[in-house]
């Protein structure tokens, strides 16, 4: 009879209850003994991670979040410590590029127990795709066709003559092109579509590889309670598990980039806008501002040295009243050449 019903116990209890109906039936100095062995353990696991794993190395500390990221080199740790082998299944997958990735990489990792040949005892899993926001776009900027130059090609002022010009002061070439120039304003800008996919497939494998590595490696030793994998690539198109705000900037479509900052001093270059001419635009009256006391403005000359407009000077160097607005050279008005 009590040989009929433990049969029927069996066959009743459900899968996931067999470990607690185990427990429950367990001796209680065999679970004491198991009891004391597992704290142990978890002592044990705090004194590799003080001892033997460096932050920024093998694990790291990632703002906003309550435990540390466990990283490829810390997962090599955990697993030699535990006498754990990792092997790596690879699936590639490829798709159209239009309605699913053009490369896709999900990777199996087993940890065995002593060498490959030893029992597994974890398994992981990692994946990454050429739809990745760091994969799937490249930053266009336009490049000069005269030097080959490429970011540092900005919009002309208007007061000279607009166009656009070759930053020369960032390693230009100073060459200008005019208004609706082709070979400028056709150049595509901001994020585009990479045109090379498959040259990601060697780097979708190694990433889908540590990411199912560490995966394994904090369920085979039992160390989530230490790290976490959440944000392990630092960028919120990587992340599994980001915030909310991370993963919808990361859904976002495609922004297109500011232009490169832009020197006031650059000839040709755009200024910002005079508050006093945009309330003027506006018809509002400007909030009175308090009075300072400046050195009288003289009349304008040009610089002697570099031949720019000048002004009055706001910190007057050696008696000098004026400065210029390019090389910032102080000079007194008729000064020669």
């Amino acid at each position: 009879m009590s040989e009929t019903m433990t049969r029927i116990e069996q066959a009743v209890v459900p899968r996931e209850q067999a470990g607690m109906l185990a427990m429950a039936t367990m001796p209680e100095g065999e679970f004491e003994q198991r009891l004391v062995a597992l704290k142990r353990g978890q002592d044990r696991i705090k004194r590799i991670k003080q001892e033997l794993m460096e932050e920024d190395a093998h694990y790291g500390v990632i703002p906003g979040t309550k435990k540390p990221t466990l990283l490829k080199p810390g997962a090599e740790v955990l697993c030699s410590i535990y006498g754990l082998r990792p092997d790596f299944i690879p699936t590639l997958e490829t798709g159209d590029g239009v309605t699913a990735p053009t490369l896709r990489v999900t990777m199996r990792c087993e940890l065995h127990l002593g060498d490959i040949a030893g029992p597994v005892v974890a398994v992981g899993y990692g994946s990454a795709n050429s739809w990745e926001r760091k994969h799937r776009y490249r930053r266009g900027e336009r490049a000069c066709p005269a030097c080959g130059v490429v970011g540092q090609v900005i919009k002309g002022k208007e007061e000279y003559g607009g166009g656009w010009i070759c930053w020369q002061k960032k390693g230009g070439c100073g060459a200008k092109f005019p208004d609706g120039a082709p070979e400028i304003e056709a150049q595509q800008v901001g994020d585009i579509e990479n045109p090379d996919p498959y040259d990601l497939e060697n780097t979708l494998v190694k990433m889908a590889k540590k990411r199912a590595h560490i995966d394994a490696a904090l369920t085979g030793t039992a160390s989530s309670d230490l790290f976490t994998q959440d944000l392990e690539e630092q960028g919120p198109g990587e992340k599994d598990h980001a915030p909310k705000s991370a993963r919808l900037a990361a859904s976002a479509p495609p922004r297109q980039e500011a232009p490169p900052p832009q020197d006031p001093d650059e000839e040709g270059a755009e200024r910002e806008p005079d508050p006093e001419e945009v309330y003027a635009r506006h018809g509002v009256e400007p909030p009175r501002r308090a009075q300072v006391s400046r050195p009288p403005a003289g009349p304008k000359a040009p610089c002697p040295v570099c031949g720019k407009p000048a002004g009055p000077s706001k910190f007057p160097k050696a008696g000098k009243t004026h400065y210029c607005y390019g090389c910032q050279h102080p000079f007194e008005p008729g000064a020669g050449r």
